[in-house]
Order: structure tokens, then sequence, then C-alpha cells
């Protein structure tokens, strides 16, 4: 952004699109700097999209949840289990799926689309509908006090 910005404005305006993660929402255990670090990256794209509207710049961050990845093949699959039964399409996201959604978040087919307007952030996984917390049964609810 510090490099983009200032083209950005020099040619009349563009999008911004950045790649938080699901636990830029959710607290997961054993992972506070990944959940700071993508938090800061929420909140960077937030305040860049209210300081730069006005001169035609969008901004929008991605917060995706579990990807078909390396990493992810490397998880318990009781916990890709876990994540597949909670989410309602049952199954977890392509990477060609985020990569969509990025395109479209920086083409002007979302030209009303920017941070803090509602959504505030795009999300792409399986947090409850209702609650924002992570599936049952994997390892963040196992550990998640009920209020």
């Amino acid at each position: 952004m510090r490099y983009g910005i200032p083209l950005m404005l020099k040619n009349g305006g563009g999008s911004i699109v950045n790649t938080a993660s699901m636990a830029a929402m959710v607290a997961f255990p054993n992972m506070a700097a990944y959940c700071a670090a993508k938090g800061g990256v929420k909140q960077l794209t937030k305040t860049a999209a209210v300081e730069y509207a006005s001169k035609g710049i969008r901004a929008n961050a991605i917060c995706p949840g579990t990807i078909n990845t390396a990493i992810t093949a490397a998880l318990p699959p009781a916990y890709i289990k876990a994540i597949i039964d909670a989410n309602p399409v049952k199954r977890i996201a392509e990477p060609v799926e985020v990569a969509h959604l990025a395109v479209f978040l920086a083409s002007d087919e979302s030209s009303f689309i920017t941070a803090p307007r509602s959504p505030s952030t795009w999300v792409h996984g399986p947090l409850s509908p209702r609650t924002g917390d992570p599936p049952p049964g994997s390892a963040a609810s196992a550990t998640r006090k009920s209020p």
C-alpha cells in the first residue's frame, strides 16, 4: 500500500485487495501473533478505505477460512472433518475460489464495495453465521469456554 496508493492517486483511483484471515475476527489458541497480524491487516484495510474512498481508491480485505492447501493436507483428518461438517456447503474452499473473489474485488464490477461498507470484510470460510465461533469439534472450539 505504501507504494501502490501514490500511484493510484496519480492515476485517478484504484482498488486494494489485501488478504487477512478468519483469524482477524476469531481468536485461536496458540496463535496470538498470527491473529494479531491478521487483525492488523483487517484494520489497516478499513483505515485505508476510509482515508482514500473520496479519492477513488477502494480497499477490501479477504478473510479466508480453511483452504485446500499443502498446509491443510497436513492437518489431522478429524480436524478437517470438523471444519467440513460445520460448513454449510460441506467442504473446504479451493485456492481458486479465493482468487475469484480477489479478482472481483479488484474489478470495476465491485465499484461500490469498500471496507467500511457492509460487509466490512469478505469472509471466505466456515464461521458460524450466528456467533462467529470456530467449527464445533475443532482444536479452537475445544479450548473455547462457553459463556
